[in-house]
Parts: C-alpha cells; sequence; structure tokens
C-alpha cells in the first residue's frame, strides 16, 4: 500500500474516533472535569496525528482515557 492511501486510512480511522467522542465535549456532557480535559487533549492528539508523524507506519493512536477507566 502507498503512503497516500495508507494517510487516507488513517485520516478515515482518525475522523470515526473523533466522532465517537464528539458527546463527550458537548456542554450537557456528563463526564467529570478532569475526564473532560483529559478528553480533549486526547481528541487534540487525533487531530495533530498528519502533523506529529511524518511516517504513516509510524503512527501510534493515541489511548482513548474512557478505554483505561472501564
Amino acid at each position: 500500500m502507498d503512503n497516500e492511501k495508507k494517510w487516507n486510512n488513517i485520516r478515515s480511522n482518525r475522523n470515526a474516533l473523533l466522532v465517537q467522542s464528539d458527546w463527550c465535549v458537548l456542554p450537557d456532557s456528563p463526564l467529570p472535569p478532569e475526564l473532560l480535559q483529559a478528553m480533549k487533549e486526547y481528541r487534540q492528539k487525533l487531530r495533530d496525528i498528519t502533523k506529529d508523524f511524518e511516517n504513516p507506519d509510524d503512527v501510534v493512536f493515541p489511548i482513548n482515557p474512557l478505554e483505561v477507566i472501564e
């Protein structure tokens, strides 16, 4: 698979993860402040993936804080 296809797959996965976590940052989110902040940082790391990695083979997705507490 060429790099362009890899980046497209990464963006697609990233976008799906952002959509899945949209509810966390809505004004009526039930999350406590500490977890809300962790989710905001997680979502920022997702958005920065294409800036933080030059090689698509090196990409490591951040861990969703909600998965850690479950």
